[in-house]
């Protein structure tokens, strides 16, 4: 399993750096003050980077009008936690508004049994995994 961006550009690490913070604040924002048992416990556990990033075949041309984006999967704990309108609306607006992020990023949002039903099915090839914990960007990479 892959665990490190070295084959990224520093930029595109900052970026995904910037938005992987992003994600963690606000998802931590939407759950404050829950008083719900499950809302509570809230947690990503994980950040997946897949795709042309993940894939090492993106394009980042700017200058002739594309850049490929960031696809990111979220991994939750709690089925409600993937309703983009509750948890993850803000993060997305802040994240499209950030100058520090110069790609889109688009996110998706299972729970862990809906990533390993479409991992299953064959879905996710060559994954790039950011472990959530706050004080590093460790990452991993999935099959």
């Amino acid at each position: 399993m892959r665990v490190d961006l070295d084959h990224l550009p520093e930029v595109q690490q900052a970026e995904l750096a910037r938005v992987r913070e992003t994600l963690m604040t606000e998802f931590s924002q939407a759950i404050s003050g829950a008083t719900k048992p499950w809302k509570r416990k809230g947690r990503i556990l994980n950040i997946i980077l897949f795709g042309s990033y993940a894939r090492d075949d993106w394009v980042d041309e700017p200058e002739n009008g594309y850049q490929s984006d960031f696809d990111l999967l979220i991994i939750v704990n709690h089925d409600s936690l993937t309703d983009v309108a509750d948890y993850w609306y803000i993060a997305e607006d802040k994240i499209l508004h950030d100058p520090a992020v110069a790609r889109p990023v688009n996110i998706i949002v299972h729970t862990l049994q809906e990533v390993n039903q479409a991992l299953e099915r064959g879905e996710y090839s060559g994954l790039i995994s950011f472990a959530t914990a706050l004080s590093s960007m460790n990452c991993q990479t999935m099959p």
